[in-house]
């Protein structure tokens, strides 16, 4: 369990880190996701919260991924295991998950009126607040979303698959010696 608690505050600071810089960046950005009668506009908020979440995730995968790459080498006192991601990433996500069970519980007792926890796991959630408004459904994928990647991150940390090696820095960068023959 060592530095377990130390992962999950790290992760649960950069939720808090992306969701007022997704809040910040709404402003200059909000005819693009809203109209003017504060709807969302799918595509919009969908292309919005999918920028945000191209940052969020993949630091988040990052972190988690060196995390799974230290553990896998020969010296580590800690063997390789799914289950520590998993918990690092439970904790983290333990006040979203508070507030997701306040804001349901409160619109089963008061269907009708005005719910601040609504409010608040917006605000929680402002990566995701292109989306939210658009399906309930997307309220389950913020709630999972963070711990899948999480789990995938430590796996191929454990297995040193790096994904931007082997993926993206060949598309961005062409091999110059293939012109020189």
């Amino acid at each position: 369990m060592k530095g377990l608690y130390k992962k999950s505050a790290a992760l649960l600071g950069y939720h808090a880190l992306y969701s007022v810089v997704s809040l910040v960046f709404l402003l200059p950005f909000s005819n693009f996701i809203y109209y003017n009668d504060g709807v969302v506009k799918p595509l919009g908020g969908i292309l919005y919260t999918l920028v945000i979440l191209l940052f969020y995730l993949s630091n988040l995968y990052s972190n988690i991924w060196h995390l799974g790459r230290a553990h896998s080498r020969k010296i580590s006192e800690i063997k390789p295991n799914p289950i520590y991601a998993l918990e690092i990433s439970l904790i983290s996500e333990i006040p979203t998950y508070i507030i997701f069970v306040f804001m349901i519980i409160f619109h089963l007792k008061n269907p009708n009126s005005f719910n601040i926890f609504y409010t608040i796991f917006k605000f929680w959630q402002g990566i995701y607040i292109g989306v939210l408004d658009i399906s309930k459904i997307f309220y389950v994928i913020s709630l999972i979303l963070p711990i899948i990647f999480s789990l995938l991150g430590y796996i191929a940390g454990t297995k040193n698959f790096e994904f931007a090696d082997k993926y993206i820095y060949p598309l961005i960068f062409k091999n110059k010696n293939k012109n020189k023959s």
